[in-house]
């Protein structure tokens, strides 16, 4: 499991308890810039989602898609809504300084979740 910014999605599943399965792809042995992998995400990197066959990557989208499966995570109203979305712009826009751990890892993660 990687320690920035693929853990926000996990977060997002954790938070309502919604059921999940992490796959850690075997990033030293090539894992990702395998075939079968690039199918899931061209640009060879985590996180990717499956859900019941839709496939998503990018860390945004993954919040956005799962506060709006959930429903119990993003507001019905528009003002509402936007601050959800400013949240996850804030999240994912946050760096951890240089030499923090969790700055830079190479344990890295898939979801697939299951409702």
């Amino acid at each position: 499991m990687g320690l920035t910014r693929d853990l926000r999605a996990l977060w997002m599943l954790e938070e309502p308890g919604a059921p999940y399965r992490v796959h850690g792809p075997a990033h030293p042995a090539g894992e990702l810039r395998s075939e079968e992998y690039r199918r899931l995400n061209p640009f060879s990197q985590v996180p990717v989602l499956e859900d019941d066959g839709f496939v998503l990557t990018e860390t945004g989208a993954l919040l956005l898609y799962l506060a709006e499966k959930m429903g119990r995570l993003i507001p019905a109203d528009l003002q509402g809504r936007a601050q959800v979305t400013r949240w996850c712009f804030a999240a994912l826009n946050t760096r951890l300084p240089r030499g923090e751990p969790g700055a830079l890892s190479s344990r890295t993660w898939m979801l697939s979740t299951f409702w």
